[in-house]
């Protein structure tokens, strides 16, 4: 298969997958009795019946326009990254990268089993101890480096199934605490822009990935190579080349993207049903004077506990992911990290 067909294969398939998940509340609602489905199904269209509206397509379905919209928008989204990674891979292969990554999965288990179990104990138990729990959450994300920016495990053809930490120095650690001080500053700035500026979420997100990436590179090159001294701001200065922060910028967009191409239908259309419309599901039982169908609750059920369970997981899994295959990418990308103590 060619790059070509391999890219308008993923194209295709990420529209279908989206479109597939924006259809599920008409499945679920499309079970209830009258005239309670047609309520629901109508409150699931509206989106699609303001689109018709303002294409002067009104004799069109609001289901068919919703999920046909909702095709073609994440296609075309899906092509623009695909053709931003082909322009940012020059000189690591991002993909190769992200596959190398994906074989650290036993030791990312290992991670997830250790936050998730950290949290879930404390479940519903005495506020110290959930905060405890959470204490013991922030810490583990915290510790990441320690485990991910092993120069031996990242230059490895294939790493091991499971290792341990290193300490890199007091030197590396302490820059890297600059580092992540910064971007926190940064971070807290472009929230406050969000807030003032229409439209301002799409725009910080933008900023936030392009600052995220001198960052990193300037936090991990000095960690991988151990350096003390004044070497850590040589090593920094090294991963500020632009072919590097290329390449670590792809990194993160293949990862990210992936993950939200995947992760972000199901989602989304879960969020927007727990905030929209089950309410009007739930109210327009009440007015009738009827309790919710099993159907219903199962499914409310569900919502809750993808929207509990699964966040925790997801977060970890994007940064230790990246954080790991931002470090296989610096050290093939930029020589002068190549040479740990």
């Amino acid at each position: 298969m060619t790059k070509a067909s391999r890219n308008a294969f993923v194209i295709v398939a990420a529209g279908l997958w989206s479109a597939a998940w924006s259809f599920l509340p008409y499945a679920i609602y499309h079970q209830l009795d009258e005239p309670i489905r047609s309520q629901m199904l109508e409150t699931a269209s509206t989106p699609g019946l303001a689109l018709g509206k303002w294409l002067g397509l009104t004799a069109t379905s609001g289901q068919s326009l919703q999920v046909a919209a909702i095709f073609l928008a994440v296609a075309a989204l899906t092509a623009l990254w695909l053709a931003t990674l082909s322009w940012l891979d020059r000189r690591v292969d991002s993909a190769g990268v992200v596959r190398w990554g994906l074989q650290t999965a036993p030791m990312l288990a290992v991670w997830l089993f250790g936050i998730v179990a950290s949290v879930t104990m404390t479940r519903g138990m005495s506020p110290n101890l959930a905060v405890a729990s959470w204490l013991i959450h922030i810490v583990s994300f915290i510790a990441l480096p320690i485990f991910c920016w092993r120069a031996e495990i990242v230059d490895a053809t294939s790493p091991p199934r499971f290792w341990g930490g290193a300490w890199p120095g007091l030197s590396a650690i302490g820059f890297a605490v600059l580092m992540a001080a910064s971007y926190f500053m940064i971070s807290a700035a472009l929230d406050l822009l969000a807030r003032v500026v229409s439209g301002g979420e799409v725009i910080t997100a933008l900023i936030d990935l392009l600052i995220t990436t001198p960052l990193l590179a300037a936090a991990a090159a000095p960690w991988l190579q151990r350096a003390r001294g004044s070497a850590v701001l040589a090593a920094a200065a090294r991963a500020m080349h632009p072919a590097t922060l290329r390449a670590v910028l792809a990194v993160q967009l293949r990862i990210e993207g992936f993950l939200l191409l995947i992760l972000g239908p199901p989602i989304l259309v879960i969020s927007v049903d727990v905030i929209y419309f089950m309410p009007e599901a739930e109210t327009a039982f009440s007015r009738a004077g009827r309790e919710s169908p099993a159907l219903l609750a199962h499914w409310a059920s569900f919502e809750h506990w993808v929207d509990w369970v699964w966040s925790i997981p997801i977060a970890a899994m994007l940064t230790w992911m990246t954080m790991i295959c931002v470090a296989r990418a610096l050290r093939q990308s930029a020589p002068g990290t190549a040479s740990p103590v």
